[in-house]
């Protein structure tokens, strides 16, 4: 601010980054704030349908959306993307992030279907403009096997969580919080099948990974022990259930 002034392009980035980094904490009022700030500094400077105030516009949306204020949420999400479509066109990076927005916006409605097959949309896309393997990939594939989950189509939910995986260790080796993500999406999957013994297996890969990473005592870890307490328990291993 004491370089630039408020109307600058910098002050307005300065702004976003730090509501992006609020969202990361969950500190939901904090990142709103900011976020306006930046959309506001934008509009002045640009108009609003400049490709930086249309990005920023979604980020609002996606606050609501964390907030659970879905109407709001899915007014600005739509908006953002048809002036996304508008701008880029269908096949671009910043159109797929509108379709998983909106499709985890009606994932938390309890709109399925809807969710799938915006999920879908992004990762058609994510196909198209990225080459070999992408994060985002991983996350589209990810989105939906959550879904097929839900639904109880399990196969389809193994197909892309295990896409996820690879794409996961892919990119960051297999000794990264991601790769544990999905050691525990899958887990869960057979857990839901009632394989209780294969679902401890990947706890257990997935807690060795984050003991690597954050140490014996990381929060981080407290989901995956209780999981795994609860495991043993109904496989009558109390000694073991105790331990965790």
């Amino acid at each position: 601010l004491a370089c630039f002034g408020e109307l600058h392009p910098e002050v307005a980035r300065a702004y976003r980054v730090q509501g992006l980094n609020h969202i990361d904490k969950g500190e939901l009022d904090l990142a709103f704030e900011a976020m306006n700030k930046s959309y506001e500094i934008y509009l002045k400077m640009f108009g609003k349908g400049h490709p930086y105030a249309i990005i920023t516009y979604g980020n609002i949306g996606n606050i609501y959306r964390q907030r659970a204020d879905y109407e709001k949420a899915g007014l600005i999400l739509k908006e953002t993307l048809e002036a996304k479509l508008s701008l880029f066109g269908m096949d671009h990076p910043e159109v797929a992030t509108s379709y998983r927005l909106i499709g985890r916006l009606q994932e938390e409605q309890g709109k399925f279907n809807e969710a799938l097959n915006s999920y879908q949309l992004s990762l058609n896309i994510c196909h198209k403009v990225f080459q070999g393997n992408q994060y985002d990939l991983a996350a589209s594939h990810g989105d939906i096997g959550a879904v097929y989950q839900i639904l109880g189509e399990y196969d389809e939910a193994f197909h892309h969580y295990r896409k996820a995986l690879d794409i996961t260790i892919k990119l960051f080796g297999r000794n990264h919080s991601d790769v544990a993500v999905e050691y525990i999406n899958i887990g869960g999957i057979y857990g839901d099948l009632g394989n209780l013994t294969e679902e401890i297996k990947y706890y257990l890969r997935a807690l060795e990974i984050q003991k690597k990473i954050f140490g014996e005592d990381g929060n981080e870890l407290v989901v995956i022990y209780h999981n795994l307490g609860v495991d043993y328990c109904n496989l009558g291993q109390l000694k073991k259930s105790l331990a965790n």
